[in-house]
């Protein structure tokens, strides 16, 4: 499961878990941004190795970085957090 906000603002996302990413677990991309991220978590399935094969979190593109609040990011195999700047 990949968890993507894309083109959008202030959106607000609360107690989302993911267990297990193909890629990224949570991306946000494109828009005005200033998402929200309160208790959400990337944490690995009970007998898995990893929760994520890349980063736990992606921020690129957005006007405004995101807030993440009580939430935990981990076993992931890339980056934990990843905030890119990209001008269009």
């Amino acid at each position: 499961l990949t968890y993507h906000v894309r083109n959008s603002s202030r959106v607000t996302s609360t107690h989302v878990t993911v267990l297990g990413a193909g890629f990224i677990a949570f991306t946000e991309s494109d828009g005005d941004g200033a998402h929200v991220y309160r208790s959400v978590r990337v944490v690995r399935a009970p007998g898995r190795v990893l929760a994520s094969n890349a980063d736990a979190f992606h921020s690129s593109s957005v006007r405004r970085g995101p807030t993440l609040v009580h939430s935990e990011l981990s076993h992931a195999m890339d980056d934990f957090f990843n905030v890119h700047n990209t001008f269009q």
